[in-house]
């Protein structure tokens, strides 16, 4: 039972880790060249789930006109409607992983409730 309660934990940490790589690509969506991050999850050792890897998104953003920062000048490439959905996966895995750790300390409780009695 408390490996299922470590297993939610590392959901939820993991959620709001993709969270703020999320809202840093949403920050930076009129920074000129800036390139898009990307999280991988991974299992990890102990049960639950991790950020294995962090890469940047290499394709590349819209040329800006010369005169916003020079020839050969690339935008951003972060696309809006790509970050709004990873803010829904993010917010469906944090709430799936909530549910989950009520669930197991719901049971626990009532364990606990049955050793007592």
């Amino acid at each position: 039972m408390i490996n299922g309660i470590f297993a939610s934990l590392s959901g939820i940490r993991n959620a709001a880790e993709r969270l703020g790589l999320t809202a840093n690509n949403v920050a930076n969506q009129q920074t000129p060249g800036y390139r898009a991050l990307r999280a991988t999850n991974v299992e990890s050792a102990g049960g639950g789930v991790e950020i294995g890897a962090i890469t940047r998104d290499d394709a590349p953003g819209p040329p800006l006109p010369e005169f916003a920062g020079g020839p050969d000048r690339l935008g951003s490439n972060v696309d809006p409607t790509v970050e709004q959905v990873n803010l829904l996966i993010n917010k469906r895995q944090f709430e799936a992983n909530v549910n989950a750790l009520r669930a197991q300390d719901d049971a626990l409780g009532d364990l606990l409730d049955t050793v007592r009695d």
